[in-house]
């Protein structure tokens, strides 16, 4: 069956299939590892990329169950190779399919994903009469989990250390959109994906002055001390002003989203290591972890969240 008859265009993009003209623009960004971390295949070298071109990559058909189809994505304007697009069939007895994607990160924070992954769904729904589409993110993949809710799919699981990847335990989640799902979805319409909006520039003064709010957080033995300085409108990234008071006890536990912590007054004690004033401590996303204030005194810091800040309480003690 030919799912890409000839190349596919969207508001900004192209869909086609990729060629030996593609190589140079596919290394570009399949060589990089921050785009190879969370996904099953190693940094490749243009050896690599052929091999794989000769044999799946290129074509525009998916003859029946079990076989799949790789599209590149271009940007139309510039005709420069972005990204690339998965759809595999994974059975034709129950109409399901399962789809992937990976983008150069130069282009990352546009919209240009969520645009191209939106019509990879439109192809395999009208294309091959699927009843049920799935995707598999790594939960430390963040902005992968961010993208797939953006385009209507539903988080349907959380598998913990379900497989040991690139030499350790990952947690996966696992999406999924219905076709009658799919349909109400777009009775109006395809929803706007492009992000046109300017960037946003944050200026907050004089944080040691401002006034927190009492919060309980179930992870916490007391109240402490927060005010939501920012949150965006598309990724749900959020950013925290929040005061330890001394004597606070937290438990394990683990943020979903990467986050960053800024200490401004006093000390933090993370996972037994000391953040102190004018220091600051990145964890990725899933990251185990267990903080609270250094010392005998409180703390102040800024905490930035690369998505919502969902926290989830875990047993144990990593110290």
């Amino acid at each position: 069956m030919t799912l890409v008859p000839s190349p596919v265009r969207t508001e900004r993009l192209t869909l086609r299939p990729l060629t030996e003209n593609d190589v140079e623009s596919l290394v570009a960004y399949r060589s990089l590892d921050e785009v190879c971390r969370y996904v099953p295949f190693s940094p490749m070298d243009a050896e690599t990329v052929r091999a794989r071109l000769g044999r799946f990559f290129g074509h525009g058909d998916i003859g029946g169950e079990g076989q799949a189809i790789v599209l590149g994505v271009e940007l139309s304007a510039q005709s420069v190779l972005i990204g690339d697009l998965l759809a595999h069939w994974s059975s034709e007895e129950h109409k399901s399919a399962e789809i992937g994607y990976v983008f150069h990160p130069a282009y990352g924070g546009r919209g240009y994903a969520a645009e191209g992954v939106h019509r990879l769904l439109h192809l395999v729904f009208d294309g091959l009469g699927i009843h049920r589409v799935t995707a598999r993110v790594d939960l430390r993949n963040a902005p992968s989990a961010r993208l797939l809710r953006r385009v209507g799919m539903r988080e349907e699981a959380h598998l913990k250390e379900n497989e040991w990847f690139k030499g350790g335990w990952s947690d996966e989640l696992d999406f999924a959109v219905l076709e009658q799902e799919w349909r109400a979805q777009h009775a109006h319409g395809c929803p706007d994906l492009a992000r046109r909006s300017p960037p946003t520039v944050l200026l907050e003064r004089d944080l040691a002055d401002q006034d927190l709010r009492d919060a309980d957080v179930e992870i916490y033995d007391g109240p402490i001390g927060v005010k939501l300085l920012y949150r965006h409108p598309v990724t749900g990234a959020e950013h925290y002003l929040i005061r330890y008071p001394a004597g606070l006890v937290a438990t394990t536990h683990r943020h979903r989203a990467a986050h960053t912590f800024v200490v401004l007054e006093g000390a933090l004690e993370v996972n037994g290591e000391c953040v102190g004033p004018g220091s600051y401590a990145h964890f990725p996303a899933g990251s185990v972890m267990h903080h609270a204030p250094a010392g005998d005194e409180g703390c102040l810091f800024v905490a930035v969240f690369d998505g919502a800040q969902d926290v989830e309480p875990l047993p144990g003690d990593p110290r």
